[in-house]
Formats: structure tokens, sequence, C-alpha cells
């Protein structure tokens, strides 16, 4: 599952969430699920820079021990 597909599945259980304490103003979904679904995708494009940058890291380190990145 991409990561956009996988953000908007959890932004609408969190809406679905939201629905069930009485939030049904029409729009509002629309707006929350933007909402979480792009946080989400920026949290799981931070998740995969730090993942490179430590890969990048390690693959250093391989190359020059004892240098410390």
């Amino acid at each position: 599952m991409d990561k956009e597909k996988m953000s908007e599945k959890i932004a609408e259980k969190v809406f679905q969430r939201l629905n069930e304490l009485s939030v049904q103003i029409p729009y509002v979904k629309t707006l929350f699920v933007a909402l979480i679904k792009y946080t989400i995708l920026g949290e799981l494009e931070a998740m995969e820079k730090r993942e490179k940058e430590q890969t990048q890291k390690e693959v250093w380190q391989q190359e020059e021990p004892g240098v410390d990145y």
C-alpha cells in the first residue's frame, strides 16, 4: 500500500471516531481528512529521510571506520 492510500485510510478512521463524538458538519470531514492525510504523509516522508540518512551513515562508517558522521 502506498503512503498516500495508507495515510488516507488512517485519516478516515480518525474521522469515523470524530463522527462518533458528534462532529458531523459536512465540510469538516474534508478538512480533517486533508489535514490528517498530509500530516501523516509528512511524517512518513520524514521517517524515510531519517532512514536514508542512517543508511548513508552506516555505509560511510563501513567505508571509513572510526570516523563519526
